[in-house]
């Protein structure tokens, strides 16, 4: 029980992360799309 709460734990954390990275990427992709709109 303890160690699939540690896993969840660690895939949250790992998530997280990786979203904070992704977020940059997103906005200037939204940029991207914005322009080709225009």
């Amino acid at each position: 029980m303890g160690e699939k709460k540690r896993k969840e734990e660690l895939a949250k954390n790992t998530s997280f992360i990786f979203e904070r990275k992704n977020y940059k990427f997103m906005l200037i992709g939204a940029a991207f799309i914005t322009l080709g709109f225009i």
